[in-house]
């Protein structure tokens, strides 16, 4: 089984935070999510993921270890946040750049430093 960990943060709180993917039939899947601090991230080299799939949660997955978000979105800085899609306007926590987010049905997730 392979697995990773890519970074979001909350745009809530603003925070960093890990989901575990797990690769699953050809796809990539969201498994866990927990807090974690900028420096073990990078010491980690979470920062540097690089992975494509639908990225969907799996019936366990907690959501967001912040707010409980379940759904992601990606900004066009490239970066991934927890996002409610009952909402479709957002204000990304890494760049701070307000759009338009839809539920996609796959995510490019490229490590970009944090």
């Amino acid at each position: 089984m392979k697995a990773s960990v890519t970074l979001a943060k909350c745009p809530n709180s603003k925070d960093l935070y890990g989901m575990r993917i797990e690769e699953r039939e050809n796809d990539w899947v969201r498994t866990w999510a927990f807090k974690i601090s900028e420096q073990k991230a990078k010491h980690e080299g979470y920062e540097s993921t690089k992975k494509s799939g639908s990225m969907k949660p799996i019936p366990e997955y907690p959501g967001c270890p912040y707010c409980g978000g379940m759904d992601i979105a990606q900004c066009s800085c490239g970066k991934l946040f927890c996002w409610r899609s009952e909402t479709s306007t957002a204000i990304c926590p890494w760049c701070g750049q307000k759009g338009e987010y839809h539920i996609v049905k796959s995510i490019e997730v490229e490590g970009k430093g944090i």
